[in-house]
């Protein structure tokens, strides 16, 4: 899994409130299972997936869709389909 963040700081302008990245996982992967004190947004912009929450939720989706992860609430990706799924995620606390 490929993960780039973004320094929103490093643009010369205040730093936000929240932190950013976009990440991407190949064909036939996963991410790694992640779980932490921060509220989350991802937004797909390619690809196919399977989103699981807790354990055993399992959510398919596709590109335009927006997901809410909750602080602590534990998480992983797959990638479901043929091309890479690419997630730009924003974070904070």
């Amino acid at each position: 899994m490929l993960v780039e963040k973004v320094d929103l700081a490093s643009l010369g302008r205040c730093a936000p409130p929240f932190k950013m990245s976009r990440f991407t996982v190949k064909p036939g992967a996963s991410s790694p299972l992640d779980c932490h004190d921060e509220q989350e947004l991802w937004f797909i912009a390619a690809g196919h997936g399977e989103l699981t929450r807790g354990g055993t939720q399992v959510t398919a989706l596709r590109p335009g869709d927006i997901v809410e992860l909750g602080s602590m609430e534990s998480h992983t990706l797959y990638n479901s389909g043929r091309d890479d799924l690419v997630v730009f995620s924003v974070w904070w606390p």
